[in-house]
C-alpha cells in the first residue's frame, strides 16, 4: 500500500470519528434492577421495582418468559408508569396462576437500543391453615429412634422444623446441646479368646455391644495382672534371631546381587545397615563400588545425501553402559566437538531462498504474509524483518510501517459498523477433462474476497441460459488426448529406485500400465504380463561383521549387517574364521571348554528328607545334564544311574511313631480325630483302618476302605422359644434343633393347641394355605390442593393385610348423596372445571411467518385441544377447521396438527384483524371460545436483520403417535426472509 493510499483513509476515518462523536444518544442502562425471585403472601402484596436511564429516556415495560408484553388485571397486577410492577393484596378465591405464577422480565428500550433484566421468579403464597404430624415409631428398647415432621405438602417450601417438644413439656433445638439428649445404658464389652502357637502374634478383638457402639471406644487394655496397654504405648516382645547369606554363584567379571534373610517374624521391624566381607571390610548403603573394567566405543557409519543432516551414534558396550556418557566428538582432522561447543564453523552453509506468498485482500482489510522458509534451514532461520517493493521495512514489534489508526478520542463510544466495498472481480470455469459419456461437473471459481456475497444464478452456453434448478438431460461421452508422464526420482547409487507412472485423473479409471520402455533401445521393454517378470540389478555390495566384545566362557552373538539396498535378495549361507575354518548354517558347533561341578552342603534334621542339587556353571547348562549319583561311604562306593531300569526307587527305612492328640469336645457333638504321622514318612504312609477300645471290652477295627457310614444314635431336644410380635403382625416361629444334629434332623410338622381343643397338625409337605383372619380398618388422610387443580386420595391399607386386601371402589358423598365408583368400570369420570383459552399479542417482522398460539391451562391441557381458529376484520369472519383440506387464503394460514395458526408472509393488512380459537373439551364434550383475541404486532425492519428464535428455549421433547402427522416448528424471524432447510 502507498503512503499516499494510507493517508487517504486516515482523513477519512478520522472524518468520520468526528461525525459521530457529535451524537449524544447513549443506551438504556438499569439504575434498579428487579431480584430474580420475588415470593410474597396474598396478604402483604408485593411491589416489583424497575428504572432505567438513557438519552432519550427509555420507554420501560414488563414482558413475559414468552416475550409477550404484560398488561393490568384489575385487582390482581398493574403496571405503574415509573416501571413499577405492582401486585395488590388479594383473596385466597381470586388466586390466578398465569398472574401470582409466573415468569416475568423487564425490558427498557430507546431508538438506540434495548436491554432486559434478568428473569424475575413471581410466586405468591395463599394463607391456609396446615397441621403437621408426627408419625408413630416403634423401635426396640435400647436402640436408636428417628421421628419424623410430616408437613403438609402445599407449605413444605416456606415451613422448616425449628424445635421440637415431648409430653413433658421439654423442648429441643435444632442447635441445642440440652443435657439429657443421650440415654445412659449399661453395657458390657466382651473380649473373644485366641488360640496362638507360642512366639506367633496374636490380635485381641473387644466386642462393644451394637447399640453404643458409636460412642464408645477402647482407651486401654488391662490384663490378668492388672498390667495396663495404652493405644499409644509400643509393645515390643525381644526375640533372637539370625540373618542368613545365601550362596549366589556367578561368572567371574559379572555383578552378583546378595541377599540378607531375615526370619518373618522380626522382618518388619529388622533392616539391613551394613555388610562385613571375610576380611572385615564394613560396606554401608552409602558407599558406591565400582569395578573398573576394559572397554572400547564404536561409531557406526551413515550413508547421508549431500545437504542433509546425519545423525552418529555412538556404542557403548552394555556392562558399563549405566556409568559412561559421551563428553566429545572427535573428527578425523582432530577437530573436537563438546555438548556445549556453539562454533560457527560446526555449522554447513547452504544457499537458501525464502518466498511469500501472494495474498488477495480486500482493500482496507487486515492482511496476513507468510514467508515460506525451506525446511533442510527451518530450524535455524527466522524472520528478522519484512521489507515491501517501495524499500519500506517492517519489523517484529515495531509500530513503524503499520496502517494502525487510533481514531476515537472517547473511550465511551464504541462504533460498530458493517462496510462492503464493490470491487471489480470475474469469476473463472475451470476446464475438466472427462470421458465422452461421463457425468461432467463444472465449477465456478469466485474470487474469496467476494465469495460471501456472491452465488451462482445460471450458466451460459453457445448462447443458451441455464439456471441454478433446471437439471441437464443430455448425456456424451468426448474422446480426449492425454499423456502419462514419469516423474524423475533422484537415488543414491546402489540404493533401489521406484518410478511412478503418472496418468491424468480424468482417465485414470480407464487407463493401465501394460510395460516399461526404457531409453537404450538396447534393452528390451518390461512387461507386466512377461514370465520373466522378475527383474534385478546387479550391484556391487559388502557386508561387514562388527567385533563383539565377551567374557571369556560366555557365548558370543554374530551379526553379518547387509546393505539395506540389497537385504531383500542376499541372506548368509555359511561364516568362516581368519582360520579358513568353514561354519555352515545346518550344522552345530561347540567349542570345549572346562567347567566345574558342585554339590552344595545340605543341612536337615534327622529322618527328614533331603535333596542334593547338582550345581552346573550358566554357560554350559543347555549341554551338560546329570547321568548318574555316586555315594561314597569310606571305601565303599555306590552309583545310582538315572536311566538304570533295574533301580527304581532308593529308599531308606526308618523309625516312625504315630501319635493320637486328644480332642476335647461338648457331649453330643460330633469329634474329629486327627492321625499325626511323622512328617518325613507323610509321602510313603497312609491310615488303614482305625481300632476303638474300651477298657476290657474286644477291639473294634474300621477300615477305611469300608463303605458303611457308622451313625451314632444321641438322645437330643428340640426347643421353641417365645416370640413377641404387635397385634396384627405377621409371626415366625423357629425350630430350634442342636447343631449336632441339623444335618440329619428336619421339620416335618407343626402342632398348634389352645387349652382343651383339639391339636391342629400342620404337615410341611401339605399344600393348603392357612390364613387367620383379623380386624382392620383402612383409613384415608385429608389432601389439600389449589383449586382447579387434581387431587390423589389413598387408601391407607394396614401393612399385615396389605398382600391380600385391594381396594375395589370409591364412594362420593355430597349431604345425603352418595356416588359408588368402581374400579374396574370402564367409564371415565370427569369433574368439569371452569377454564379459560387466550391469546397473546405475538410480534413479528413483516414478510415473516407468524405462529399464533391458543394457550390452554395446564390442568385441562390433556383433555382440551383446538377444534378451528377464527379471524375477524371489522365485520368480516372467515373460520378455519383444524381437519379442513382446503388452502385458506392460498396457502396463506395453516392449521399444524398441534393447534397453532400459522401465517405465511405477514403483511401490514394483517395488524388489523383479531384471532380466536376454538376448543373442545374431549372428554365433556364442551367448546368455547378463546376469552381474548389475539393480535400481530408488525415490526417494520430497519436494515439487515439476522436470523433469530422468537424464544430462548434451549431443547424440547415432543411425544407423536406412528402414523400420525407430526408438525416441527421453527420459529425464526430475519431481513430479508430467511431460508429455511
Amino acid at each position: 500500500m502507498s503512503l499516499l493510499t494510507v493517508f487517504t483513509v486516515l482523513v477519512g476515518l478520522l472524518a468520520l470519528g468526528a461525525v459521530r462523536c457529535e451524537d449524544e444518544t447513549i443506551g438504556p442502562i438499569f439504575m434498579k434492577e428487579p431480584p430474580n425471585r420475588v415470593d410474597f403472601s396474598n396478604t402483604t402484596g408485593a411491589v416489583v421495582e424497575c428504572a432505567a436511564r438513557g438519552s432519550p429516556p427509555p420507554d420501560v415495560i414488563w414482558v413475559r418468559a414468552d416475550g409477550t408484553a404484560v398488561g393490568d388485571v384489575p385487582g390482581l397486577r398493574q403496571v405503574l408508569p415509573n416501571g413499577n410492577l405492582v401486585f395488590p393484596p388479594f383473596r385466597a378465591e381470586d388466586y390466578r396462576q398465569e398472574v401470582h405464577a409466573q415468569v416475568y422480565a423487564c425490558l427498557a428500550r430507546n431508538p438506540v437500543g434495548t436491554i432486559h433484566s434478568r428473569d424475575v421468579n413471581v410466586r405468591a403464597v395463599v394463607q391456609q391453615q396446615y397441621e403437621s404430624e408426627v408419625n408413630n415409631e416403634y423401635v426396640i428398647r435400647g436402640n436408636s429412634a428417628i421421628l419424623k415432621c410430616s408437613i403438609p405438602s402445599f407449605v413444605a417450601d416456606f415451613v422448616s422444623v425449628i424445635s421440637w417438644h415431648d409430653e413433658q413439656e421439654n423442648s429441643f433445638t435444632i442447635n441445642g446441646t440440652k443435657e439429657g439428649d443421650v440415654v445412659s445404658q449399661y453395657f458390657e464389652a466382651e473380649v473373644v479368646s485366641e488360640y496362638v502357637i507360642r512366639g506367633n502374634t496374636a490380635v485381641l478383638k473387644c466386642n462393644i455391644p451394637s447399640f453404643v457402639s458409636d460412642f464408645v471406644k477402647v482407651e486401654a487394655w488391662v490384663d490378668s495382672d492388672k498390667t495396663e496397654y495404652l493405644m499409644t504405648d509400643d509393645i515390643v516382645v525381644n526375640q533372637f534371631y539370625e540373618a542368613e547369606i545365601l550362596k549366589e554363584y556367578v561368572i567371574r567379571g559379572n555383578a552378583a546381587v546378595l541377599k540378607c534373610s531375615i526370619p518373618s517374624f522380626v522382618a518388619d521391624f529388622v533392616k539391613v545397615e551394613d555388610w562385613i566381607d571375610e576380611e572385615g571390610t564394613v560396606i554401608s548403603h552409602s558407599d558406591n563400588l565400582v569395578v573398573s573394567q576394559y572397554y572400547v566405543t564404536e561409531a557406526e557409519n551413515e550413508y547421508v545425501i549431500r545437504g542433509n543432516a546425519a545423525i552418529v551414534h555412538c556404542k557403548i558396550p552394555s556392562f558399563v553402559s549405566d556409568f559412561v556418557y559421551v563428553e566429545s566428538w572427535i573428527l578425523d582432522d582432530g577437530q573436537i566437538f563438546t555438548k556445549n561447543n556453539t562454533n560457527f564453523q560446526d555449522v554447513v552453509s547452504q544457499p537458501y531462498e525464502a518466498e511469500a506468498d501472494n495474498e488477495y485482500v480486500i482493500r482496507g482489510n487486515a492482511a496476513i504474509m507468510k514467508c515460506e522458509v525451506p525446511s533442510f534451514v527451518s530450524d535455524f532461520v527466522f524472520v528478522e524483518m519484512w521489507m515491501d517493493s517501495e524499500g519500506g521495512t517492517y519489523f517484529p514489534g515495531n509500530n513503524e510501517g503499520k496502517t494502525s489508526c487510533y481514531i476515537f478520542p472517547s473511550p465511551f463510544i464504541l462504533f460498530l459498523f458493517t462496510a462492503a466495498v464493490l470491487q471489480e472481480y470475474e469469476a473463472r470455469v475451470n476446464d475438466e477433462f472427462v470421458l465422452r459419456g461421463n457425468t461432467a461437473i463444472l465449477k465456478c471459481i469466485v474470487p474469496s474476497f467476494v465469495a460471501d456475497f456472491v452465488h451462482v444464478v445460471s450458466w451460459s452456453m453457445d448462447n443458451e441460459t441455464v439456471t441454478a434448478d433446471e437439471n441437464l438431460d443430455d448425456i456424451s461421452v468426448v474422446h480426449q488426448n492425454y499423456e502419462p508422464r514419469v516423474t524423475d526420482e533422484d537415488v543414491l547409487r546402489g540404493n533401489a529406485a521406484i518410478v511412478k507412472c503418472l496418468i491424468p485423473s480424468f482417465v485414470s479409471d480407464y487407463v493401465q500400465v501394460i510395460e516399461w520402455v526404457t531409453d537404450d533401445e538396447s534393452l528390451s521393454a518390461f512387461s507386466l504380463n512377461d514370465s520373466a517378470g522378475n527383474y534385478a540389478v546387479n550391484q556391487f555390495y559388502e557386508s561387514q561383521v562388527y567385533d563383539i566384545y565377551v567374557i571369556r566362557g560366555n557365548a558370543a552373538v554374530f551379526k553379518c549387517h547387509i546393505p539395506s539396498f540389497v537385504s531383500d535378495h542376499v541372506h548368509v549361507i555359511s561364516w568362516h574364521d581368519s582360520e579358513s575354518g568353514e561354519f555352515l548354517k545346518n550344522e552345530d558347533y561347540v567349542v570345549s571348554q572346562v567347567y566345574t561341578v558342585n554339590l552344595v552342603e545340605e543341612n536337615v534334621l534327622r529322618g527328614n528328607a533331603v535333596i542334593f542339587k547338582c550345581l552346573i556353571p550358566s554357560f554350559v547348562t543347555e549341554y551338560v545334564q546329570v547321568s548318574s549319583w555316586i555315594i561314597s561311604e569310606g571305601d565303599d562306593e555306590a552309583e545310582i544311574q538315572l536311566n538304570d531300569a533295574s533301580i527304581n526307587r532308593e529308599v531308606v527305612s526308618q523309625a516312625y511313631t504315630v501319635n493320637i492328640l486328644e480332642e476335647s469336645v461338648l457331649r453330643g457333638n460330633a469329634a474329629i480325630l486327627k492321625c499325626h504321622i511323622s512328617t518325613f514318612v507323610t509321602e510313603y504312609v497312609s491310615v488303614s483302618s482305625w481300632i476303638i477300645s474300651e477298657g476290657d471290652i474286644e477291639e473294634v477295627e474300621i477300615q477305611q476302605a469300608d463303605s458303611q457310614d457308622l451313625v451314632v444314635s444321641q438322645s437330643y431336644t428340640v426347643n421353641l422359644w417365645e416370640e413377641n410380635v404387635l397385634r396384627g403382625n405377621s409371626a415366625i416361629l423357629k425350630c430350634h434343633i442342636p447343631s449336632f444334629v441339623t444335618e440329619y434332623v428336619t421339620v416335618t410338622s407343626w402342632i398348634i393347641s389352645e387349652g382343651d381343643n383339639d391339636e391342629l397338625d400342620i404337615n410341611i409337605d401339605s399344600d393348603s394355605s392357612l390364613v387367620v383372619s383379623q380386624a382392620y380398618d383402612v383409613k384415608f388422610w385429608e389432601e389439600y390442593v389449589l383449586r382447579g387443580n387434581a387431587a390423589v386420595l389413598k387408601c391407607q391399607i394396614p401393612s399385615y393385610v396389605s398382600e391380600y386386601v385391594s381396594v375395589v371402589s370409591w364412594i362420593v358423598s355430597e349431604d345425603d348423596n352418595d356416588q359408588e365408583v368402581k374400579i374396574n368400570e370402564t367409564s371415565d369420570l370427569v369433574v368439569s372445571q371452569a377454564y379459560a383459552v387466550n391469546l397473546m399479542e405475538e410480534y413479528v417482522l413483516r414478510g415473516n411467518s407468524a405462529i399464533v398460539k391458543c394457550h390452554i391451562p395446564s390442568f385441562v391441557s390433556e383433555y382440551v385441544s383446538v377444534l378451528s381458529w377464527i379471524i375477524s376484520e371489522g365485520d368480516e369472519i372467515d373460520e378455519i377447521n383444524l381437519d379442513s383440506d382446503k388452502n385458506s387464503y392460498e396457502g396463506k394460514y395453516l392449521v399444524l396438527p398441534s393447534g397453532e395458526l400459522h401465517i405465511r408472509d405477514v403483511g401490514p393488512e394483517d395488524g388489523y384483524k383479531s384471532y380466536q380459537c376454538r376448543t373442545k373439551h374431549r372428554l365433556t364434550g364442551e367448546t368455547r371460545l378463546s376469552a381474548t383475541k389475539g393480535r400481530l404486532v408488525i415490526t417494520e425492519p430497519i436494515g439487515r436483520v439476522p436470523p433469530k428464535f422468537s424464544s430462548s428455549q434451549v431443547g424440547a421433547m415432543f411425544i407423536a403417535t406412528m402414523d400420525t402427522p407430526f408438525s416441527l416448528q421453527c420459529p425464526a424471524q430475519a431481513f430479508p426472509v430467511p431460508v429455511f432447510r
